[in-house]
């Protein structure tokens, strides 16, 4: 089994409402989790009313808005931990905050 533990700001793009089980091995604090299409669904779904696992890994979680209204969901129904990012706010993110990109 390998943990990745890096210095750098790595952020992860979500896509999926599966939890990718290769999060709990990425260990970087300075981790931003975007979650993006299906991946929504972590920021505004409870199974057994709890929150999306997702929401409880370290670092920073941000949602694409335009993802969430497309899914006929408003920002009050996003979890309070999750950041709304519009396209444009997504990508000055990565481009400034964040050396390394993934997507799970």
């Amino acid at each position: 089994m390998f943990n990745f533990i890096s210095t750098m700001r790595l952020a992860a793009f979500v896509s999926t409402y599966n939890y990718p089980e290769i999060l709990k091995k990425i260990k970087e604090k300075n981790k931003g989790l975007f979650l993006v299409e299906d991946g929504i669904y972590h920021a505004t779904l409870k199974e057994n009313k709890n929150p999306s696992e997702i929401l409880s890994t370290e670092g920073k979680v941000f949602a694409l808005i335009e993802d969430v209204h497309t899914r006929g969901f408003k920002q009050d129904d996003m979890d309070p931990r999750v950041t709304p990012v519009n396209f444009k706010d997504l990508v000055d993110l990565v481009m400034k905050e964040y050396e390394k990109l993934v997507w799970l």
